[in-house]
């Protein structure tokens, strides 16, 4: 008795089976990998973008790190000057 009432459960009203994923159509099957497939690459791509757009190559030269200083307003022109003079630039 349960065995009928569970194959009655997993069957549509005229006792064929219902349309899931597994026997369902196999576009949907195909369109539901498709979207998987590019929200991993859109993902990938966030997670890229936002890596190299935190990257900022660390100056060498020190006038290049003097000049920098005095973009941000961390040091005066006269120092900026008294740098170049001292590096002798």
């Amino acid at each position: 008795m349960n065995e009928q009432l569970l194959t009655q459960h997993f069957r549509g009203q005229y006792g064929e089976p219902m349309m899931t994923v597994q026997n369902g159509d196999p576009w949907v099957h195909v369109l539901t990998h498709l979207v998987g497939l590019a929200l991993l690459v859109l993902g990938t791509i966030v997670v890229v973008r936002l890596l190299v757009s935190h990257y900022k190559p660390i100056p060498q030269d020190p006038l290049d790190v003097a000049k920098m200083r005095y973009a941000k307003g961390e040091i005066t022109k006269e120092e900026l000057a008294s740098i170049r003079k001292e590096l002798k630039v």
